[in-house]
């Protein structure tokens, strides 16, 4: 990420799969955008729905919903000693949450790298076409590397990529579950 010419190599390289598959030889910049979006949206959800285990996660949200319900009502009736009794139990719990999510830490070191060289690509692509100025349906002049809070292109590259993998992350989890529950049936 911050070897500047690690990224440009990697960039090359994700370019020698990307650039004939939705370069569209620069003609189509906001295609490109959008296409790159949703396969790296769908590239890192599928990933990590893939090494979850979306049981185990359920489980120790109710628990920890659950438990800090019986923790609140304590502290609200005053009941020092189940207070007390609770608060050792913490860290245990707290523990085991940070397991769960231990796993999905590791998962998004793998994404990371490839999430790099796609944006490296990306801002190589962008770099290269002759004219940055496009049209969008809410402003019909933004330049590609104006910047707002971020550069244009990353901005158009988020709104298509969030809800396209929160859609496709609610899709898989129904699929993987349904998947579990008719093994669980048989």
């Amino acid at each position: 990420m911050f070897d500047n010419e690690m990224r440009m190599t990697l960039g090359a390289l994700v370019g020698l799969l990307f650039e004939p598959l939705i370069g569209f030889g620069g003609h189509y910049p906001l295609i490109t955008i959008f296409l790159a979006s949703i396969i790296m949206g769908t590239f890192s959800t599928v990933v990590t729905l893939w090494h979850t285990d979306l049981i185990g996660q359920a489980r120790m949200q109710k628990l920890m919903k659950a438990f800090n319900k019986t923790l609140r009502e304590a502290q609200l009736k005053k009941q020092t000693t189940k207070v007390e009794k609770l608060k050792k139990m913490q860290p245990k719990l707290m523990k085991m949450q940070s397991s769960t999510m231990g796993s999905q830490w590791k998962i998004m070191a793998y994404t990371f790298v490839i999430f790099i060289a796609m944006f490296a690509w990306l801002g190589m692509f962008i770099n290269a076409i002759p004219y940055r100025i496009i049209s969008v349906p809410w402003y019909l002049n933004v330049n590609l590397f104006s910047s707002y809070v971020l550069q244009s292109w990353i901005l158009l590259y988020s709104l298509a990529s969030i809800p396209f993998s929160f859609a496709v992350r609610s899709a898989g989890k129904i699929f993987i579950l349904k998947k579990r529950l008719n093994k669980m049936e048989v």
